[in-house]
């Protein structure tokens, strides 16, 4: 039980970790998303209008998701779930994100961005199929998050 303990405790902090490092991606004036013209963006680079859309909707997916599974670890401990059923909430957790970064990338028009997101998706989709999902947590989720973070600032 300690054991088990200690690894939520671990996720926990590292999804606050992660928490941090995605709020790096929102904007100064949240409405400034809203304030930019969407018909000066066809052909953009990650300067566009909708490519800081999908920043936008990435970093609140990384932010939702990493909430999600705060929460979710800390229901887990108190409710008693075994570890095996805490893996499976996590790794339905990281495939629903997996799914959502898959569907920013399409919307990107920024080719390395695009790619980013991509990989991304693809990285957080092996910690979905992961035998070991929380340990995913604390290593590949905060790098893969910062990398498109990076991406989007660049």
């Amino acid at each position: 039980m300690l054991r088990s303990r200690t690894d939520a405790a671990r996720t926990v902090l590292a999804l606050a970790a992660a928490v941090l490092l995605a709020t790096g991606c929102q904007p100064a004036d949240s409405d400034s998303a809203k304030q930019a013209d969407p018909s000066s963006s066809a052909g953009s680079t990650s300067g566009g209008a909708g490519d800081k859309e999908v920043c936008l909707a990435i970093a609140k997916a990384v932010l939702d998701t990493s909430k999600k599974i705060a929460d979710e670890s800390v229901a887990a401990i108190e409710q008693g779930k075994s570890e095996a059923d805490r893996n499976k909430q996590l790794q339905a957790t990281f495939a629903e994100l997996a799914t959502e970064l898959e569907a920013q990338a399409a919307k990107a028009t920024d080719p390395a961005l695009k790619a980013e997101i991509e990989k991304s998706a693809a990285g957080i989709e092996a910690g979905a199929k992961s035998a070991d999902p929380t340990a995913f947590v604390g290593t590949d989720f905060v790098k893969l998050a910062t990398a498109v973070d990076k991406s989007c600032k660049a």
